[in-house]
């Protein structure tokens, strides 16, 4: 799968995530699809991580990129709290405070290559420094709530040791995969585990580690990056989608 068909996919996966928020699966198709239909909306996190640290080691300005990041991190906070508030109303709720949803995964994406650059220029002088680098960055990415907060930025480090070129078995990448997979929600594990809410557990973390699994194995960086045209569609489209799903959200009426 070339690096514009993974981009691609990702940004159908979040998109139906979102619209699922709205519009339950429940509601349109039978059971047994209904059950398996939110799986494919885990693919996009997975799909966005891996697209941060592949980036990371690819990308020829990495001041450029970052700004890149940020700024779109702005720009869609804003859209990114209407969602939640028309996806409140849809449910009957009262819509969230502003920051109840904390910051969204374009600012972790940005703390996530501040991490790796820390990690990169510290990790052979000083191998306890890097890692204190990189858990200091997790620990902001939870005091501030960054979307997937300290579980995303782990997902990332692993990600970066397994673009950095080696021939590993396979068995061996996809046991770090995993790892990394349980390790990101392992709150909601304890969550979910103490209140019997074993369906999410299991949509949680197999929904990730397999999108972990198809970017890292399904991705072929050899046919290229994806297109000029798609990199500024890829970011635009992140604000755009929360700001019509939020409108929407706000005109439907209660389910």
């Amino acid at each position: 799968m070339s690096v514009f068909a993974l981009k691609l996919l990702g940004l159908c996966s979040m998109l139906w995530d979102h619209l699922g928020a709205l519009f339950p699966p429940g509601l349109f198709l039978p059971e047994p699809l209904a059950r398996v239909a939110p799986y494919f909306g885990r693919l996009a996190a997975p799909v966005f991580l891996w697209s941060l640290a592949s980036g990371f080691r690819h990308t020829k300005d990495r001041r450029r990129y970052g700004a890149r990041l940020l700024g779109f991190a702005l720009l869609s906070q804003p859209p990114y709290w209407l969602f939640f508030c028309g996806e409140a109303r849809r449910y009957g709720q009262p819509a969230p405070a502003l920051g109840e949803y904390g910051l969204n995964i374009l600012f972790t994406l940005f703390l996530g290559l501040v991490m790796l650059s820390l990690v990169e220029r510290l990790w052979y002088p000083h191998r306890p420094a890097a890692i204190l680098a990189a858990a200091g960055c997790m620990l902001l990415a939870r005091l501030l709530d960054f979307e997937g907060r300290e579980g995303y930025l782990l997902i990332i480090l692993v990600l970066y040791f397994l673009t950095d070129g080696r021939q590993r078995p396979r068995w061996q990448a996809v046991s770090l995969l995993l790892l990394a997979a349980v390790l990101a929600r392992w709150r909601l594990l304890l969550l979910a585990s103490e209140t019997g809410m074993h369906p999410s557990i299991l949509l949680n973390t197999l929904g990730p580690f397999l999108g972990l699994c198809l970017a890292f194995f399904g991705s072929d960086s050899g046919k290229g990056p994806a297109p000029r045209w798609f990199r500024r569609v890829n970011y635009l489209f992140y604000p755009l989608h929360f700001l019509v799903l939020g409108l929407v959200g706000l005109a439907l009426p209660p389910l």
